[in-house]
């Protein structure tokens, strides 16, 4: 039988096991527990993903400006990754953003970071350049973009 994933909008409660994700996946570059609650804002794209009533991953995108938006984070557990939760995730995200109007969204990811550069292409982000040095211990950064068309709504009334 195979395990139930639910996408769902994040919930302060959720944030241990966010964290603890954050921890295994990202070590000593993992964001502080803090700046979760801070992108927990309308403005922001925030899901988890759920098995069970437990939270095995996450994403969050931001919306800069307002045709533009960011991927900040998004995190798998490792015990959970390669079976499509992150494809699940991002598509929601990316679904919902467009729904508010986003042309364009960004991201960076280390350019070692092979997984996930081939993941990122797989849902149709393209290279655009290089950020020398973007992160805390030196390592270059791929910025990487995708052009999506918004969400057409009814204006009828």
């Amino acid at each position: 039988m195979k395990k139930q994933i639910e996408i769902r909008p994040f919930n302060p409660k959720d944030l241990i096991q966010i964290t603890k994700i954050e921890t295994k996946v990202f070590d000593q570059e993992s964001f502080h527990p803090y700046i979760f609650l801070e992108y927990n804002k309308p403005k922001n794209t925030f899901y988890v993903a759920e098995i069970k009533n437990q939270v095995v991953g996450y994403v969050i995108i931001t919306t800069r400006f307002p045709k533009k938006a960011k991927i900040i984070s998004i995190a798998i557990h490792p015990n959970h990754q390669s079976k499509g939760i992150g494809s699940k995730l991002i598509k929601k995200a990316i679904n919902q953003t467009k729904k508010q109007g986003t042309k364009k969204i960004t991201l960076e990811v280390k350019k070692t970071n092979n997984k996930a550069i081939k993941f990122y292409k797989k849902h149709g982000f393209q290279k655009t350049k290089t950020k020398k040095q973007y992160y805390s211990d030196g390592e270059d950064a791929l910025y990487m973009t995708k052009k999506t068309q918004p969400h057409k709504t009814n204006l009828k009334n």
